[in-house]
């Protein structure tokens, strides 16, 4: 069993993800592979070398998270984030890349987090730190309550209707 990590010491808090990574250089695959499999808020962690084959994979599998290297043979994984989102939008982006200068492409396709290689396990834990964040926030501002005036309770700021006054009466307490 790896080590535990620092920033997640307490897995309970976080629900376990699915990730892959994808880099058409078989050494750093791995050894972003390994970083990943040490946190312990991931659940598992598949590795493709090919990214039709990771392309493949995420038509078929859930996946919440997605490593990819940005300069590939085939297919950039500029392009290859831009399929997956059209397949998986919630989806979070995280390029790992040797290139400083792709940071404005993106940008551009909204990604979770843009890491240079070599990278630190610390370093992938504040970007899954953050991506949990931005889904935290916009799990909570769906439901709001309203106490002043009447007692109404809002969902995607659209009224909750009960199906009897009784209801919103012991809500209201």
């Amino acid at each position: 069993r790896p080590p535990r990590s620092t920033l997640f010491p307490y897995t309970t808090l976080f629900r376990s993800m699915k990730v892959i990574c994808v880099d058409d250089e078989p050494i750093m695959l791995e050894h972003i592979k390994m970083r990943l499999e040490k946190i312990p808020s991931i659940d598992g962690v598949c590795a493709f070398s090919d990214p039709l084959d990771a392309l493949a994979y995420a038509e078929r599998e859930n996946i919440d998270i997605a490593f990819l290297d940005i300069q590939m043979p085939v297919l950039s994984g500029i392009e290859l984030a831009k399929k997956i989102k059209k397949i998986r939008p919630d989806c979070s982006i995280v390029f790992l890349t040797g290139y400083s200068e792709y940071k404005s492409l993106a940008i551009e396709e909204r990604c979770s987090g843009y890491l240079l290689k070599p990278t630190s396990v610390e370093e992938i834990e504040m970007a899954l730190l953050y991506i949990k964040s931005k889904k935290k926030q916009t799990v909570t501002n769906r439901l709001r309550v309203q106490c002043f005036g009447n007692f109404e309770v809002f969902c995607d700021e659209r009224p909750v209707r009960f199906e009897r006054n009784k209801t919103k009466e012991v809500l209201n307490g």
